[in-house]
């Protein structure tokens, strides 16, 4: 019986369709782990073959450190298969311990070769672009303001082209999230990067990303709303002191009267 397994809880797989996902309509149904409601399917055949398979193109799914074609790709015991920020173990038999598997965990850079320079993919998006607000900010009119993000996902890190100036990697246009592999070098209007886990090359000067997109504008929403909230406590002083005059008057009045009123 084949078996998937996730965080200590082993399931069994029916014959047919699983999704996996953390919509409603999934089979294996997890949430907080930035899945899509149908994020892959897991397809047993009559035949015994098991195949896991991406919902749609956009979807990134990984085996074993490889990004898993639309068409899917069938599963051997111990496969490592990654989504979103979870990963999940294909057993042929739930009493079988996965082998053990190695990976490379040095830090990610994106090398622009011709600048000397080397950007470290130190946080889950890393936005590149001509807006002062990218993280890696290419001054060349051919490139969008927001031309690509390279996202932490799924273990790995995954390119999606954003501007409509186009992307290249290894001189093929992206027209979907595409997996990062050692080496691949991304073009962005006259720029190139190269995508790397290898230790710097002397002679590299490691650049520190700007603020992002993100930050900026996490950074004018706390602004606005420190400035929303200094007004509301504000507006009922003012309002208070405009009106003490009068209720002064409207004593003095209702004293004055009660003095005539008494004698």
């Amino acid at each position: 019986m084949p078996f998937l397994q996730f965080d200590g809880d082993t399931r069994e797989l029916s014959p047919g369709d699983t999704i996996v996902g953390s919509g409603t309509q999934a089979g294996i149904r997890i949430s907080n782990v930035d899945l899509s409601a149908r994020h892959f399917t897991v397809q047993r055949g009559g035949d015994g073959q098991v195949t896991v398979k991406p919902a749609s193109a956009q979807q990134i799914v990984v085996v074993n450190d490889r990004q898993v074609p639309p068409g899917g790709q069938p599963l051997r015991h111990g496969d490592v298969i990654a989504a979103g920020a979870a990963e999940f173990v294909y057993l042929d038999d739930a009493s079988a311990a996965a082998p053990a598997r190695s990976r490379n965990m040095n830090a990610p850079y994106l090398v622009n070769q011709a600048e000397r320079s080397a950007y470290p993919l130190s946080k889950k998006s890393v936005s590149i672009g001509r807006d002062v607000a990218s993280h890696i900010v290419v001054r060349d009119p051919a490139v969008s303001r927001f031309h690509a993000d390279v996202r932490s996902e799924a273990g790995q890190f995954v390119l999606y082209a954003q501007g409509s100036a186009g992307t290249q990697v290894n001189g093929q246009p992206v027209t979907a999230p595409r997996l990062l592999e050692e080496g691949d070098e991304i073009a962005v209007g006259g720029q190139t990067f190269r995508f790397t886990r290898q230790p710097l090359a002397a002679g590299l000067t490691q650049v520190a990303l700007g603020a992002g997109e993100e930050d900026d504008k996490m950074s004018r929403r706390d602004t606005e709303l420190g400035m929303s909230a200094v007004t509301s406590t504000q507006q009922p002083e003012s309002q208070g002191r405009s009106m003490m005059p009068i209720v002064i008057a409207v004593v003095i009045v209702i004293a004055a009267a009660a003095y005539f009123l008494t004698r």
